[in-house]
């Protein structure tokens, strides 16, 4: 026993919007396509598989094995953002194409939402056979491909759930597959998951908490503290990293570990980032109309943030907004941001740094960039990571590769900050090397805006 997925051979294109319904050689046919099938993927939507239940059930009942394979396409609306729903139509049809690949006639392809798609899997044998499918198909998933000339990256987060130790019903095993899938996104993305039981409480504690920070942007329940940067040679007071906090009103302060990839995951991450960029410009200037020490202040932008085409306005409105030099703001952008797409976020770059904004390029040393690359990156600082600090006093390949580091920015102008210094071995070492600037506990935590003030009015935090 089969389902017919084929009954509509016509996409919405083909028909004329200014002819009559009656006019049609067969409307009633057309209309019933129309409501059953996706007209962009001509493939059953989620309505098709409802109105079809007792015959699905009835396939996944006599076959001797069945599962459910649900995929979400990653970040897929930021290709309709950024490229345009022409571009993004053509894209899932190319992504359709790629998943046609991988089923046979037994399955069935039921496209769930624009960027979700369901698979009825019975042509495999058993769970090891299906492991081995799921692999494949989630390899396919993750690659460029070129829409009109449109280099565009594609990845995607897979969830199984296996027929009966799943679910007995359909509805149960659609709802655990797409529970796998959201503990995949969880994982990381590019990632598959079959489902387990444990999984619903993670999920829904994920559910609870996205929940919870939607109400926070709305209340705006974040703080900023500040890290102070140390001249390592004086121990003056050089400038300080914003970094954002989340005081919930019953679980007190939780850490950007905990809701940054959250915020980047549901699309927040853009207004957070806006929150603190005017928290740090507002409160930079009155601390300069107090008299205080001018100190540059940096805030983080993800790669969210830099993608977006309203990152420049954002950065030009706040300063005009609160009337700060933008030479009193920094931008920090980790390794990894700008080498996922190293044209574009240099591009992106250049026109930040052609405001008078300096940048920091974090977590250097982290295994991303290539020599060939470095030369050009359009950044003014770099940030060697805490990892490569720890054992510097203690281990001499560490010191010698952190030596080297800091001789090679200092060889192509970059000027050099030392994060999660902690001890006076490590910043002696520090200084041995000529190294600019250093973060870390040594020196001071991040802090609240009034300490950072206390700071700023003694403008010296070290006796060095």
């Amino acid at each position: 026993m089969s389902i017919d997925q084929n009954k509509c051979n016509f996409k919405i294109e083909n028909i004329d919007s200014h002819k009559h319904i009656s006019d049609m050689k067969n409307p009633q046919k057309e209309m019933k396509c129309l409501a059953l099938y996706n007209p962009l993927t001509n493939i059953p939507n989620i309505i098709y598989a409802k109105e079809n239940l007792p015959k699905i059930i009835n396939l996944v009942e006599q076959s001797k094995f069945a599962a459910i394979v649900y995929i979400n396409i990653n970040d897929f609306k930021n290709v309709n953002y950024d490229l345009g729903y022409k571009l993004g139509d053509k894209l899932i049809v190319k992504i359709v194409s790629i998943i046609k690949g991988y089923i046979k006639e037994e399955d069935m392809l039921c496209h769930v939402a624009i960027d979700r798609f369901a698979i009825l899997v019975r042509s495999v044998k058993d769970e090891l056979d299906l492991a081995g499918l799921v692999y494949s198909l989630s390899k396919s998933l993750e690659k460029n491909v070129t829409i009109e000339n449109s280099n565009i990256y594609i990845s995607a987060s897979l969830g199984i759930a296996i027929y009966p130790k799943d679910g007995r019903d359909l509805e149960e095993l659609f709802r655990n597959a797409d529970t796998a899938m959201s503990f995949a996104k969880i994982s990381g993305k590019s990632n598959y998951k079959f489902f387990e039981s444990n999984m619903r409480k993670e999920v829904l504690e994920k559910v609870e908490l996205e929940k919870e920070l939607r109400e926070a942007v709305e209340n705006n329940e974040f703080t900023v503290l500040y890290q102070p940067k140390v001249n390592i040679r004086t121990g003056k007071l050089e400038g300080a990293e914003a970094l954002v906090r989340w005081i919930h009103p019953t679980k007190g302060i939780i850490s950007p570990v905990v809701f940054i990839n959250l915020a980047e995951e549901i699309g927040l991450i853009e207004k957070i980032g806006e929150i603190v960029m005017k928290t740090v410009c507002s409160q930079n200037k009155k601390w300069q109309e107090a008299g205080y020490k001018k100190a540059a202040i940096a805030v983080n932008l993800s790669v969210n943030q830099l993608k977006s085409n309203r990152i420049l306005n954002l950065i030009k409105k706040t300063l005009n907004d609160t009337k700060l030099e933008a030479k009193w703001l920094e931008i920090e952008i980790t390794e990894s941001i700008i080498m996922e797409d190293f044209r574009y976020f240099k591009k992106m770059l250049n026109k930040i740094r052609d405001l008078g904004i300096k940048v920091y390029l974090d977590d250097f040393g982290t295994g991303y960039s290539s020599l060939s690359y470095l030369k050009t990156i359009p950044v003014d600082y770099i940030k060697i990571d805490k990892s490569f600090i720890d054992d510097i006093g203690k281990d001499k390949k560490q010191s010698a590769i952190v030596s080297a580091l800091i001789q090679l920015a200092h060889g192509i102008d970059f000027k050099v900050v030392a994060e999660g210094v902690e001890d006076m071995l490590q910043l002696k070492i520090l200084q041995k090397y000529n190294c600019d600037m250093v973060q870390g506990y040594i020196f001071s935590k991040p802090v609240s805006k009034e300490e950072f003030e206390e700071m700023l009015k003694k403008e010296s935090i070290s006796n060095l």
